[in-house]
């Protein structure tokens, strides 16, 4: 079966109209620069979260003092959150000093100089263009690049706002072709793209593989997480956390 392309678009929270990714920050741009105000005391900053290896993205505009605890919690609940694990900003050319865990062990490592502490604020590390590695769970990693892509002088509506995020990929089974994907094999999946099935497919697959059933079957989600761990979904834009609609 020849493989589709996947085309990532967003619809704009503003206008409700449908962007590309390589678009959608530009666009959202000019809805934020024409909010701003004159004074500087209060900054929002535009971020992009994407995933290399998918086409997946969010958009964000987070208030300059929401801390870096607030936006891993949104991360882990939009996208992540399966079993608790833990999580870092790593930012590669900086340096930062955490204050000691009194709570700690003595075995306990030293955080890694370059991880930004949770209790920063997104305005004391971010300046346009600075780019971020956040990781969630260090043994099945999920990574994720976050750049920022504008900085305006109005403080966003919450700590955090979900400016777009794609839609949900046309990802279509790969046993019949013509229906949206609905279910993964985890014991299969890392051999390729064919494991993913709709609902009449998947039946058929149980047939012939016992783990599906028993352990291996994961159900399609918009997620970078997705037959990853435990994670089944998000708590976040539910309606955008499904299957391809045909």
């Amino acid at each position: 079966m020849k493989e589709e392309i996947l085309k990532s678009e967003g619809v704009c929270l503003f206008c409700k109209k449908n962007f590309a990714q390589q678009g959608i920050i530009r666009h959202l741009s000019t809805h934020l620069t024409k909010m701003e105000g004159d004074g500087k005391q209060k900054r929002g900053f535009s971020f992009l979260v994407h995933v290399k290896v998918t086409e997946m993205f969010l958009a964000l505009w987070v208030d300059g003092s929401t801390s870096f605890d607030e936006l891993d919690f949104f991360l882990r609940k939009i996208w992540l959150e399966c079993c608790g694990h833990m999580s870092a900003f790593v930012d590669p050319k900086g340096s930062y000093i955490h204050p000691k865990d009194e709570n700690a062990d003595d075995w306990f490592f030293e955080p890694n100089p370059n991880e930004v502490p949770m209790g920063m604020e997104v305005e004391q590390v971010f300046t346009k263009g600075k780019k971020l590695r956040y990781e969630y769970d260090f043994g099945s990693t999920t990574q994720l690049d976050i750049q920022v892509k504008g900085i305006y002088n109005i403080a966003a509506s919450d700590p955090i706002v979900l400016l777009s995020r794609n839609e949900p990929l046309k990802l279509l089974c790969h046993s019949c072709g013509k229906k949206a994907a609905t279910d993964i094999c985890i014991e299969h999946s890392w051999e390729g793209p064919e494991w993913f099935f709709c609902p009449k497919c998947a039946k058929k697959h149980a047939k012939t593989c016992d783990a599906f059933e028993d352990y291996a079957r994961m159900p399609v989600v918009n997620s970078p997480r997705m037959g990853v761990c435990a994670y089944e979904g998000g708590d976040i834009d539910k309606e955008r956390d499904g299957v391809y609609k045909l």
